[in-house]
């Protein structure tokens, strides 16, 4: 059973992709693995600030103030400053990672295109060939990296946020997973 399903998923396009691009990004693969474990900390305090709305909302509405709920508000712009900084920090690294990818598989390019008949530059004028070169190669390794990056930081920050919903109110949080799985499985057969 597990065979056919790590068969399935290695046909998916998405694994298909990323292993094309492991050859380039396996010389940095250092740095791509800590942009991602970066990113689960960036989704994982989306949760801390819900988490903080709550008691604020307690005290604020039914106990007309208390004297630490002026520090709530400076919590929240605490944490959000340090997601903001591992969020750089995550964005940093990916475009330096998608960078040396993009150039190391544009000289691959560059190799493969000195060795094209004549025939394929008859065919094709010289700014379609110049600009599939440069932007198709740039796009592919952005995207690809940067959609793990978004896949990883959602998929944390809606782990936490169902974490905090569970804490708050479990009957609630149970229509909320059902609502959100019911809103995915559309997602599962689109391509």
């Amino acid at each position: 059973m597990f065979k056919k399903l790590k068969e399935k998923i290695k046909q998916t396009e998405i694994c298909k992709n990323y292993s094309k691009m492991w050859v380039y990004v396996k010389p940095y693969w250092g740095r791509a693995l800590l942009a991602m474990l970066i990113t689960i900390p960036i989704g994982a305090m989306d949760a801390v600030i819900a988490w903080a709305l709550k008691p604020y909302m307690d005290v604020v509405m039914l106990e007309k103030g208390a004297s630490y709920t002026a520090y709530i508000p400076l919590l929240i712009i605490l944490f959000t400053l340090i997601q903001s900084i591992f969020n750089y920090t995550a964005t940093y690294l990916n475009t330096w990672v998608g960078q040396k990818v993009s150039m190391s598989l544009k000289a691959d390019l560059f190799q493969k295109l000195l060795h094209y008949h004549a025939a394929f530059f008859d065919k094709r004028n010289s700014g379609e060939i110049v600009y599939r070169f440069n932007n198709d190669v740039d796009t592919s390794c952005n995207g690809l990296l940067s959609n793990l990056k978004l896949f990883t930081t959602r998929f944390f920050s809606s782990i936490s946020l169902i974490g905090v919903l569970f804490y708050n109110s479990w009957q609630l949080a149970i229509v909320a997973v059902i609502v959100l799985g019911a809103a995915l499985y559309p997602l599962t057969t689109v391509k």
